[in-house]
């Protein structure tokens, strides 16, 4: 059944009959009056048109032919186009309508100007790994937007990725295609169009959970993903051959390292972890890949090697509200929780404080009387200088002693937030929700300054299905923190789930604006 999924892989699609024009859409044709065919996909085939309406070139996909007389196939692929119309990013081409004409069901998106990745490494053979890098960045953060809408893309390589590479050597990238997309909210049934189990992907870039015929997720995606920089940087694939055999390779032999002789050690490293055989080994987001493609950008500048596990560390952070990674802070908190350290710490105040009293009881000025409280016992006499200890309240009058108390309390109080806040971050992961939202909300109660429980609690909130909630949270972490990329991000797609389009653009823009997009 595989062996027989996998040679249908290479059988041609005839499209359907088209006429010149679909609704509002005309067919752009070559010089011999043929429409311009742009590519073919699982489900059919892509041309050039042009909207007459709001004078536009744009992208028109029709289901292919074999796939008209299939009621099944015609649902598959109104869920493509409502799964990618449900997208909404710079690296994703947007979906804009849906339309049937005669026996031709149909959908419209942007044209992208540029050319596939396939094309552009045809002819470049190879690319220079700046620019590899800087499209991977650009396809990651496309797959983070479709792992928010719990979609799995299934078919990510070459060939589904637009490049447009301007005069002045920016880039711009966009996933294409969506034509094997899947919701991880629906049964296997609904989203099948041929026998349940059956191969659904590119063999060269599927991942080897793919050939399993196990369901898949995100992960899935990252490893195609890596085999793509794989063929950026050396010209070919990792594994090739007849789909049997690159099935074979691609969930039994070990990579290939040899081909990738003068690729830069830190990309090297990063595809090891990308093309993990075990999807739980291997990064497990789009934002631990993003992660990592920092470390991995900076290193090659510099000229440094990476371990892998720095580069896993570097991948599993948070960032701060300034997109930079916390490196110090963390292990910071780390070594405050351990009790030695804080035993050592607490020691060090008492003994700083034993210090200070016996200056003054050893060392006062001859002549010098002690003042006794008329509230005191006569025995005991107090020291015109005090220091703070646990429960930080100061017996002394002296405002400079207050403001020490002060500090140091507001310190204690910021530490514990923080390791409120920490621990809900590991229950947030292990899908804990309820006990995630008691610790954001701990952390927010000691601390309601923190701009990070908030933006972390309304993405709970959200998987909750509190959508107004996680609003109100989205709006305080940017008013704590105006320069919060991620909140402007996350409540932009809040906002577009609660239909207010022009307010998520808002957002978007102000994310994009302070480099969310490619760098998170």
């Amino acid at each position: 059944m595989l062996r027989q999924a996998l040679r249908r892989k290479s059988d041609s699609d005839e499209p359907a009959p088209v006429s010149g024009r679909l609704e509002h859409y005309e067919l752009v044709t070559d010089e011999h009056g043929k429409p311009i065919e742009l590519g073919r996909g699982a489900m059919g085939v892509t041309y050039k048109a042009f909207d007459v309406d709001l004078r536009r070139l744009v992208t028109l996909k029709l289901i292919s032919e074999r796939y008209l007389g299939d009621e099944s196939a015609r649902m598959r692929f109104l869920r493509e186009a409502r799964a990618a119309a449900s997208l909404r990013h710079p690296n994703v081409a947007s979906v804009f309508h849906l339309g049937r004409t005669n026996e031709n069901y149909f959908y419209a998106m942007e044209f992208v100007e540029g050319e596939t990745l396939e094309k552009l490494v045809k002819r470049s053979g190879q690319l220079e790994v700046r620019l590899a890098l800087e499209i991977v960045t650009q396809v990651a953060a496309g797959l983070a937007a479709v792992h928010e809408q719990k979609l799995v893309h299934r078919d990510i390589k070459p060939s589904n990725i637009m490049v447009n590479l301007e005069p002045g050597g920016a880039v711009t990238t966009k996933i294409i295609d969506l034509g094997l997309a899947k919701s991880l909210e629906e049964p296997s049934a609904q989203t099948a169009i041929s026998t349940p189990g059956a191969f659904a992907g590119t063999p060269e870039f599927a991942s080897p959970e793919q050939f399993a015929g196990v369901p898949v997720d995100i992960r899935s995606d990252l490893y195609s993903l890596g085999v793509t920089l794989w063929e950026m940087v050396t010209g070919q694939p990792p594994f090739r051959g007849a789909p049997a055999k690159v099935m074979y390779q691609h969930q039994q032999a070990p990579l290939p390292l040899e081909q990738l002789k003068g690729v830069p050690q830190p990309v090297v490293v990063l595809l090891e972890a990308s093309l993990e055989k075990d999807p739980a080994r291997r990064l497990q987001s789009p934002v631990e890949l993003l992660n990592a493609l920092r470390k991995v950008i900076d290193a090659v500048k510099a000229h440094r090697t990476v371990t892998h596990q720095c580069l896993r560390e570097i991948a599993q952070q948070r960032l701060g509200a300034s997109g930079k990674e916390i490196e110090i802070l963390p292990n910071l908190r780390a070594a405050i929780a351990d009790w030695r350290v804080r035993l050592i710490l607490l020691s060090a105040l008492v003994i700083g404080g034993g210090a200070i009293l016996a200056r003054h009881v050893f060392f006062a000025p001859k002549g010098a009387t002690p003042q006794v409280s008329a509230n005191s016992s006569p025995a005991i006499t107090a020291p015109d200088k005090s220091i703070a200890v646990l429960p930080f309240e100061s017996p002394s009058d002296t405002k400079n002693d207050t403001h020490f108390a002060d500090g140091v309390q507001e310190e204690a109080i910021y530490q514990n937030a923080i390791l409120f806040f920490d621990r809900g971050l590991a229950k947030e992961k292990k899908w804990d929700l309820d006990e995630a939202m008691a610790d954001y909300n701990q952390a927010i109660e000691l601390n309601p300054k923190l701009a990070y429980p908030y933006e972390h609690r309304a993405a709970v909130k959200e998987r909750k299905g509190d959508l107004d909630g996680a609003m109100a949270d989205h709006n305080q972490a940017i008013q704590l923190d105006p320069k919060f990329g991620l909140a402007y991000r996350n409540r932009g797609n809040a906002k577009r789930r609660k239909g207010d389009f022009d307010g998520a653009v808002a957002d978007f823009n102000r994310a994009m604006e302070l480099g969310v997009n490619f760098n998170n």
